[in-house]
């Protein structure tokens, strides 16, 4: 998944050979030759042959969903549905190749989402475990300390799903990974001694610091609009529709 930024039909097509699933957004400007036009599982024939940047393609009842059928100027077949996006008040353009029968093109919006959530874990890795750069032209320098800053990751995101998941605190990933200099020396230490004892003593500091990563109401507003990767993944578990992807999310 990314951003329209990130736009590459030769990519796309390298990874659609690969036998791989890809999906993103792209600019409203985009060309290809429109082979069939959903609205609400009604045909639309007048958008047979159209052009994507065609002025009509846009204007046509923007707030529905359009699921297209596209053939891009290097000859891949792709699904476009056309979305309302609220933020930018116009409507935007999703491009992937997971096939129609696999769920309606609303759910293609709700995944898309989903996206939000690697920029997240990017956020945590620069902020919260310091993976930025590295100032020398050493590759082992390099990735000694890639190593290290995802080994540090991992051992934050475990405690986020300890707090999270074990001891139910609705906490913020991105809080634990830059708001852990309370506990973080000692819990290394005692971490790679095997320290049992002292783990236990960690763990009850970091209960006691549970408040201070909760997360905001903001994000009980995100999660309601369906912009959060735990809102999306339980409502596509739930949906009447199951499908491998699907299975493969909710797994996930």
């Amino acid at each position: 998944m990314t951003d329209a930024g990130y736009v590459s039909y030769a990519l796309l097509e390298l990874i659609h050979n690969a036998g791989s699933y890809f999906m993103l957004r792209d600019k409203c400007n985009m060309t290809g030759k429109i082979t069939s036009c959903l609205l609400k599982s009604k045909t639309l024939t007048d958008f047979i042959g159209k052009d994507l940047k065609e002025p009509l393609t846009r204007a046509y009842r923007p707030h529905d969903i359009l699921d297209m059928d596209v053939t891009l100027n290097n000859g891949l077949q792709v699904r476009v549905p056309r979305v309302w996006s609220n933020n930018k008040g116009t409507v935007s353009y999703l491009i992937t190749n997971i096939p129609r029968q696999c769920f309606p093109a609303q759910y293609a919006v709700l995944i898309q989402k989903l996206r939000w959530s690697v920029e997240i874990l990017f956020k945590c890795l620069k902020s919260g475990v310091n993976l930025r750069g590295v100032n020398t032209s050493y590759l082992t320098i390099v990735y000694t300390m890639v190593q290290a800053c995802l080994i540090a990751a991992i051992i934050k995101y475990l405690i986020y799903l300890y707090l999270d998941e074990k001891q139910q605190y609705y906490i913020s990933m991105y809080k634990v990974f830059v708001n852990s200099a309370p506990w973080w020396d000692e819990f290394c230490v005692n971490l790679f001694k095997t320290n049992n004892h002292g783990l236990k003593q960690n763990l009850r500091l970091i209960n006691n610091l549970a408040n201070q990563y909760r997360k905001s109401q903001t994000s009980k507003k995100r999660e309601s609009e369906f912009k959060s990767l735990e809102s999306v993944i339980k409502f596509l578990a739930k949906s009447p529709i199951k499908t491998t992807i699907e299975t493969n999310f909710s797994y996930a």
